[in-house]
């Protein structure tokens, strides 16, 4: 059985650098992170609650735990993640 690309679920997202296709090393700026939590609301408000949507979005938040350098941002995503 061959799964498709699209129905693989990784634990935590790839994040390549927008100008070419290496994965940063220095870990995400308070813009993308920003970013990243702005897209976890909007799938949160649009979407109805269920299984599938909480395991999409958990290596998101959690990429976001686990690079924050701000604590605003870090408070926010924390809080994203107790409520998925």
């Amino acid at each position: 059985m061959l799964l498709e690309e699209e129905s693989i679920l990784f634990e935590t997202p790839k994040i390549t650098d927008p100008r070419g296709d290496t994965p940063k090393k220095t870990g995400l700026t308070v813009e993308d992170q920003i970013a990243i939590q702005a897209y976890v609301n909007y799938v949160n408000k649009t979407t109805p609650k269920d299984e599938s949507k909480t395991e999409l979005l958990r290596p998101y938040v959690n990429a976001v735990v686990e690079k924050s350098n701000n604590w605003l941002v870090y408070s926010q995503a924390l809080l994203l993640r107790s409520r998925n």
